[in-house]
């Protein structure tokens, strides 16, 4: 072999990706589309609706958190993360559009309660929803 074609398979070979460390695997786009992904978490309300009260939240698509993000006014996110993310026990949105009217009427502490777990579910911290609403 020559000079020039040991050179070209050296570049070769050191363009390559090197083996994930030990231990672990890279997983396929099949792999990362078909898992279910989507978290639920249970917010104790008992101080707004009685002993043993919840409310389950889920988290947001891409998609949806997006379209939040995307469409929500500072004011109106707060309220919106909840209407988008609070489900029934059969994973059913809990709120309609219609009904986020009526929830700015609620205990603001609760309200706030179950808006601020609705953001740490789906990985919204204010600083960052505030700039995104901002820049939008």
């Amino acid at each position: 072999m020559s000079e020039t074609e040991n050179k070209i398979k050296a570049a070769i070979e050191a363009s390559k990706a090197p083996p994930p460390d030990e231990g672990k695997k890279f997983v396929s786009a099949a792999d990362l589309l078909n898992v279910e992904d989507v978290l639920f978490e249970d917010v104790d309300i008992s101080k707004w609706h009685g002993e043993g009260a919840i409310i389950r939240l889920k988290s947001l698509s891409a998609k949806e958190a997006f379209t939040f993000i995307n469409t929500s006014s500072q004011n109106e996110g707060m309220i919106q993360i909840v209407v988008k993310s609070a489900v029934d026990e059969n994973g059913d949105l809990l709120f309609t559009e219609n009904q986020a009217e009526a929830l700015k009427r609620k205990s603001f502490g609760m309200f706030a309660k179950i808006q601020k777990a609705a953001m740490v579910l789906n990985g919204l911290r204010e600083p960052e929803i505030r700039a995104a609403i901002k820049n939008g």
